[in-house]
């Protein structure tokens, strides 16, 4: 076990900071730092990592870019951080453009899609989860992404939510019963009118969030249930509006 993983993440930084200080082109180090930062809320330092390390790092396509490839993905989780879901786009793409198998393949293209539902490309997500499951068919979040694309897409003849229902189930077998899987089958159920049934399993996934923490966003699902509503995903537009909010403000 690191010492990160065993709770002691000031000593594992130092250990880091001796590491990078002994071989500053270090790529993994870098990345590993990075993703410490990151944890400790240092999301400014941990995108320097990244940086640096990608400067470093060798080029995309060369037989030994894995760690290339590890850094981007570090790299695009700080930029959702950020709430700079266009920058984690673009290096979730490059690092898809390289994957070598069908495992990471497959969690790259939910990452991304994860992404494009951030961007309202809801159409783009779907068929990233797809491709997703083309790569992994055990691949749970691509299903549990699907639950919630073809039961919540803002336009209806989108929505396909007998195969919502049959993803958000195997979700559910894959993972067990965990929020995000009652959530995504509450949401599939309330796509098909059984809002009673919906308002029970989002209930269920209300008491799991409480005790793990907040549940904030679960109550706002459940009080469109009660009032006998599906959960609609927010319109392209709208979306549209809060990303270039935040890049004007950048």
């Amino acid at each position: 076990m690191s010492l990160a993983e065993a709770g002691r993440q000031s000593e594992a930084l130092h250990a880091f900071d001796r590491a990078i200080a002994a071989r500053p082109h270090w790529v993994s180090a870098l990345r590993n730092r990075a993703t410490l930062r990151a944890s400790l809320g240092e999301v400014a330092r941990a995108l320097a990592d990244c940086d640096a390390a990608i400067a470093v790092a060798p080029a995309l396509g060369a037989p030994n870019d894995s760690e290339t490839r590890g850094v981007l993905e570090v790299r695009a989780a700080i930029y959702r951080q950020l709430s700079r879901p266009l920058d984690a786009l673009a290096d979730y793409t490059d690092a898809l453009d390289h994957a070598p198998g069908n495992t990471a393949k497959a969690d790259l293209l939910v990452q991304r899609a994860s992404v494009l539902v951030e961007l309202a490309r809801y159409d783009q997500a779907t068929e990233d989860c797809f491709a997703a499951l083309e790569s992994d068919a055990r691949n749970a979040e691509a299903y549990r992404g699907l639950a919630w694309l073809l039961s919540a897409h803002p336009e209806a003849d989108q929505r396909d939510t007998q195969l919502a229902r049959e993803s958000a189930t195997r979700a559910r077998r894959l993972l067990g019963k965990t929020v995000e899987t009652l959530e995504a089958e509450a949401v599939a159920l309330a796509a098909t009118g059984e809002v009673r049934e919906a308002q029970r399993k989002q209930r269920e996934a209300i008491r799991l969030a409480e005790a793990r923490g907040s549940a904030a966003e679960q109550h706002l699902r459940l009080a469109a249930y009660e009032a006998g509503q599906p959960w609609l995903l927010p319109s392209a537009t709208a979306s549209n509006e809060v990303v270039r909010a935040l890049h004007t403000e950048e």
